[in-house]
């Protein structure tokens, strides 16, 4: 989406929902406010989510929601690599990372819905 919209590659990405697929086998369930209940003990409301964030002016409770929202990256991100180092699956996911860059290209060229490593 940033590629698109604002014609720039983006550097340095972290994918928690990466992260988590990798570390978590054990769960099918890899949202952010799941994550942030695992590993930060915390439950927070979603209700803001589905807002319009596009509009020129936002209301005080959409600038809380979307300044607190990142609060908790930081420890899921860290909780995260504990497990994949203890998994062995850190090499695994750093890798992804890389494959993450050339997915946004080939969705970009059309093929989001192709699975171009299919044998069919």
């Amino acid at each position: 989406m940033i590629k698109w919209a604002l014609k720039v590659d983006v550097e340095n990405v972290e994918c928690t929902k990466l992260q988590s697929k990798l570390a978590r086998g054990y769960s099918s369930h890899h949202f952010y406010k799941v994550l942030v209940q695992e590993f930060c003990g915390i439950s927070i409301s979603k209700a803001k989510q589905s807002s319009d964030f596009g509009k020129k002016v936002l209301d005080v409770e959409h600038l809380k929601y979307s300044s607190n929202d990142v609060l908790y990256i930081p420890k899921i991100h860290q909780e995260l690599n504990k497990i994949l180092i203890r998994e062995k699956r850190i090499e695994l996911y750093k890798n992804a990372l890389k494959y993450l860059k050339k997915r946004v290209d080939l969705d970009l060229a059309g093929y989001e819905n192709i699975d171009i490593w299919s044998h069919e």
